[in-house]
């Protein structure tokens, strides 16, 4: 925007007049453009001329870092910028005094990705932005190549050793290095199509000139390549080495370095052909790969390991790969592909190796074997050197004949080292002592022979054995069988439950006739202050050289009494007899004597908590047993520490034991525990135990403790242990006693043998005797009468109201003790079996009775005026002719600020007794209701009761509980008086200037219009009247009397015809 000093004209406006510049210093320090084609925005001629930049222009300002803030935009013009309106040429302005601007707004759009093309011939990746950029702020790390899977399953970025190759104002080229760009390639999923070539970058990738960062493209918006061109160059061979592992160790690496990378699920080994001639055809020896193994990742080095089956191969192609100057390798054109699917060159004639590690492929072999059982080792020699590192004792089988393993014994285990270069010394104690059992093995040079498996050694090249087959297999050079006594060369004690104590032999033994009672465990090597001789318990010994002894479970009890003695090793020796065992050559063990005591090598004694076996149940007699592993203390079980559960993990019911106790005395395996009838009968009420599915057994580590007072092991609720023998519940239940009949409360209380299923209740079933044979009076519940409370023995049923109603209005049932008995149907209630009652043989006698002493409280009322009644509801049936209407009063609160009571003598009850009561108000109480300020809705409608309104049915009538005024009770409902009120009569006097209305019940004065009143005169002569004021107003007044207004007056007084005489009034 230009502003003048004056009106120009706008038309002679030349754009090209006006050239910019960062600053005013000397030239060559300053960058200047001039405009092009921008174009001149306004038509109208003024001092303003407005001027739009156009594209070029405005992106060769940022490319010169002119214009980039405040300070580097400054303008400089010629005289044919613009003329005035009188065609003067503007005053020009040169470069040294050029003008800053006024106003400056700076660029702060992002620079946008407008495309990128990529070409996998050159390795170029190209970049082209929405305006000019900023070349010194290039990152080359902000950018990475994707896949156009979302979220992508490919990704790329550069290395360092790719790098910008030439840079305009808006674009850039990358010169990928030869290893970004092979990477690229190698990728499967990324960059084989123009669609499969996108870019992600964030803000970092450059700067426009304005040093604004670039606008991010995000992965989910990945860009699509503008351009794209495929790889058409086809791989070739450069070169190839054959390497191995080191110091010439297999495995053998044929490593192909190729010109790109290449496909390596296309490589066809097949087409590579190793030979000993420069060609192929003039070769003595040549060899096709088949199973050697190729990488998974492409690559443009593809390292082949030749498989044992290719080397084996190559060992009968002698000299083949070994021979260094006499190797070479041909590939056809259709070994192997790149990424673009093109086939690689074909080499034109056999390539030598760039590379050829030393290496031999001849395998050693088995030349001879002895067997030593007195130093426990195998010796064997080969006809080369090998390796004692290699060796894997389960590949050598010792068999009884030169051409059969039918009788053999394959090594497990050994430390292997070697004697000299070409003899391995096979340490293996316990394979000669299993092989010491095995009759007719090893016991000579005429039942050793050697079979070994392929693998059982290598050379120092990594190269196996040759194998000896079972059916030619080697005999051994001599067998050298060991003469000496077995001996005890360790010995071991665990006092904890089902762990051995253990004999070790200097060799394999035979311990089929070994004696337990032969072993005497003594405290001290000799002289022993105390010894336990075994008495029982069992042997076994199938590990060799080593006799395993279970001790009996008195035998540990016993042994663990011994404080002194199996606490450790320094306190536990054993002593044997001479013979207690031989060995397999029947060379007898000797003796140790109670004076020269073998000192035990390790002990642990009882750390192991007991642990329940099992458990069983009978719910008939309601005993319990739980057997543990090892002997407990029967004094210290502990009922609370004991849960019976439904499920053995996602329990709902469950009951923890509280006084049931343990029967049985002393330190035993099996305690018995007999369940309290509280527990039995919590059990069957709730349903636990009734089935053995569903009877489950968790314990904390109190409920018992071991003869050491170690806690028995926890069984957790949520891993409950499940019973093993349960017996169910068939005994039915039993009415015991009839503990209590309360007729005050009208409840019965009876106490059953077991719990009984309170939700079977039939109250038909229950019936009430006066005698227990031929009584006067009885009565049967009625289907209202429920039972309070969940399943249990002691069970109380509230009776409803009706059946209490109807007993107590039987002179001579349940007034007292001696005339109250029960009887019960077997279907009354069921237990938790689902077993009916056990029939009683004659009503039962109740133990205890309360007669009903229990005052008639009042629970709610409602007052309807309509009818003019008054509804009291009792929690129980009273006499309806003791009610006495004067011990009523109907209040204004709870607390009775004001109270209205109630005439006796003027309300009758209607109806019978009951525990509702009905009350007719009289007329009087009605008006005196409807003539008070409450008593208008339940809000403020309450009532108080004096003692002795109404009595019960009791045999000595209990009078009613009072209702204090000062705890009134609100109306539970609220009828209002819906007729409306009439006028009955009324009286004018002239003298005292008043006129009186009667009406047909109380009203409000304060609510009467006297407007609406209309006096009739003869001779159909009316006044309405203007207003009156009511004389004594008051609310609850049948008879109303106003004064009337003067204006009123003065037409009554005047008018002849109007209230001169009861005629005309």
């Amino acid at each position: 925007v230009l502003t003048f000093s004056e009106t120009v004209a706008v038309a002679t406006t030349d754009v090209r007049g006006l050239t910019f510049t960062n600053s005013t210093a000397a030239a060559g320090a300053q960058a200047t453009y001039s405009l092009t084609n921008s174009s001149v925005l306004t038509t109208v001629d003024g001092n303003t001329v407005t001027i739009a930049l156009s594209r070029a222009d405005l992106e060769a300002l940022k490319s010169r870092s002119i214009a980039t803030s405040e300070q580097t935009t400054l303008l400089a013009a010629s005289a044919q910028l613009v003329d005035d309106l009188a065609k003067n040429n503007f005053s020009a302005i040169g470069l040294s005094a050029a003008r800053p601007a006024s106003t400056f707004t700076q660029d702060t759009q992002s620079p946008t990705l407008s495309t990128f093309d990529l070409d996998l011939n050159t390795g170029r990746l190209t970049f082209s932005f929405s305006e000019p950029i900023d070349r010194t702020s290039i990152d080359l790390t902000a950018f990475a190549l994707v896949d156009a899977q979302l979220p992508p399953t490919a990704s790329f970025s550069l290395s360092a050793s790719s790098v910008v190759s030439a840079a305009s104002s808006q674009a850039f080229t990358v010169q990928l290095s030869e290893a970004d760009l092979n990477r690229l390639k190698s990728i499967p999923t990324l960059a084989k199509s123009q669609s499969s070539t996108r870019l992600t970058a964030n803000a970092s990738l450059i700067r426009d000139a304005s040093g604004n960062a670039f606008q991010a493209i995000p992965v989910a918006q990945a860009t699509v390549a503008g351009g794209y061109v495929d790889d058409r160059q086809t791989p070739s061979l450069l070169s190839y080495n054959i390497v191995t592992s080191g110091n010439g160790q297999l495995p053998i690496v044929l490593d192909l370095n190729f010109s790109e990378p290449v496909n390596v699920t296309t490589l066809n080994l097949a087409e590579l052909i190793l030979h000993t001639s420069p060609t192929a055809a003039a070769s003595a020896q040549q060899y096709s790969l088949t199973t050697s193994t190729v990488p998974s990742v492409n690559s443009a080095r593809v390292r082949v390991t030749l498989s044992d089956a290719d080397i084996a191969a190559i060992r009968l192609r002698a000299p083949l790969l070994v021979n260094r100057t006499a190797l070479y390798l041909t590939m056809s054109g259709m070994a192997v592909r790149d990424m673009a699917d093109l086939f690689a060159v074909p080499t034109q004639a056999g390539v030598a190796p760039t590379i050829h590690d030393a290496f031999e492929l001849t395998q050693p072999s088995l030349t001879a074997a002895v067997i030593d059982y007195l130093d426990q080792r195998v010796v064997l020699s080969f006809n080369e050197p090998v390796q004692a590192s290699s060796v894997v004792p389960s590949r050598l089988v010792l068999q009884a004949t030169n051409t059969s393993d039918a009788t053999s014994y394959a090594f497990t285990r050994g430390t292997a080292t070697n004697f000299n270069a070409t003899t391995i010394v096979l340490a293996t104690a316990h394979d000669l002592s299993q092989i010491e059992r095995v009759a007719g093995l090893g016991t000579g040079v005429g039942d050793s022979f050697v079979q070994m498996l392929g693998g059982f050694v290598g050379d120092a090249y990594g190269n196996p054995v040759v194998a000896v087959p079972s059916t030619s297999s080697l005999a051994a050079t001599s067998v050298l069988v060991n003469t000496l006594p077995p001996e005890l060369v360790a010995f071991t004690l665990n006092l904890n439950s089902g762990k051995p104590l253990v004999l070790q032999f200097s060799r394999a033994v035979n311990a089929a006739a070994f004696n337990v009672t032969s072993i005497l465990l003594q405290n001290a090597r000799s002289s022993p202050p105390a010894a336990y001789r075994l008495t029982g318990g069992f042997s076994n010994s199938t590990a060799g050289s080593f006799v395993e002894v279970y001790l009996s479970s008195s035998d540990r009890d016993n042994v663990k009494r011994l404080s002194t003695l199996g606490v450790s090793v320094s306190n536990t020796y054993v002593s044997l007899p001479a013979a207690v065992v031989t060995d397999l050559t029947a060379q007898a063990s000797a003796a140790i004597p109670t004076s020269a005591a073998f000192r035990a090598t390790s002990v642990v004694p009882d750390s192991q908590p007991p642990r329940l076996l099992l458990f069983t149940i009978d719910m008939r007699t309601g005993e319990m047993f739980l057997e543990y592993d090892e002997t407990v203390s029967s004094a210290s079980f502990t009922a609370a520490a004991f849960t019976l559960q439904n499920s053995a993990s996602a329990r709902t019911l469950w009951h923890t034991l509280t006084d049931s106790r343990q029967t049985l005395p002393g330190d035993i395996f099996r305690l018995r525990v007999q369940l309290s009838a509280a527990d039995l009968n919590a059990l069957k009420s709730l349903g636990i135990c009734t089935i053995a599915a569903e009877c489950y057994l968790s314990a904390t580590t109190a409920g018992v403790s071991d003869i050491f007072s170690q806690p028995m092991a926890a069984i957790p609720s949520s891993g409950a242990q499940l019973v093993r023998n349960h017996t169910a519940d068939d005994i039915p239940p039993q009415l015991s006693s009839f503990s209590l009949f309360d007729s005050g409360l009208a409840h019965l209380q009876l106490l059953f043998t077991e719990t009984v299923n309170v939700t079977t209740f039939r109250p038909s079933g229950v019936i009430l005797h006066s005698y227990f044979q031929q009584p006067d009076s009885n009565y049967t519940l009625t289907a209202a009468s429920t039972v309070l409370g969940a399943s249990a023995a002691n069970v109380t049923i509230e009776l409803s109201l009706a059946d209490a109603t109807a007993v107590r209005r039987m002179a001579t049932l349940c007034t007292t003790r001696g005339n109250c008995y029960v009887e019960l149907l077997a279907s009354t209630f069921v237990d938790a079996s689902a077993i009916q009652l056990s029939p009683l043989v004659a009503p039962i006698a109740v133990q205890n009775f309360i007669a009903d002493r229990l005052e008639p409280r009042l629970s709610n009322f409602t007052i309807d005026l309509l009818r003019g009644q008054l509804t009291l509801t009792f929690d129980e049936v009273v006499s309806a002719s003791s009610a006495v209407a004067g011990n009523l009063y109907v209040q204004d609160s709870a607390v009775g600020t004001t109270r209205i009571p109630l005439t006796s003598g003027t309300s009758a009850v209607l109806g019978a007794d009951s525990n509702v009561l009905t009350l007719q108000l009289s007329a009087a109480d009605i008006s005196r209701l409807q003539a008070s300020n409450f008593a208008k809705s339940t809000a403020d409608t309450f009532l108080s009761v004096d003692r002795g309104f109404v009595a019960d049915l009791a045999p000595v009538p209990n009078s009613n509980r009072p209702v204090p005024r000062t705890a009134g009770i609100a109306a539970a409902a609220y009828t209002n008086d819906g007729v409306a009120p009439n006028v009955t009569a009324f009286a004018l006097d002239l003298d005292a200037d008043t006129l009186s209305l009667t009406f047909s019940e109380p009203v409000r004065s304060s609510r009467l219009n006297a407007s609406a009143l209309v006096l009739l005169g003869a001779d159909g002569v009316r006044l309405q009247l203007s207003g009156a004021v009511v004389l004594e107003p008051g609310d609850g007044l049948t008879t109303v009397t106003l004064k009337l207004s003067a204006a009123d007056l003065v037409v009554l007084k005047t008018n002849a015809s109007l209230g001169a005489s009861l005629a005309d009034t």
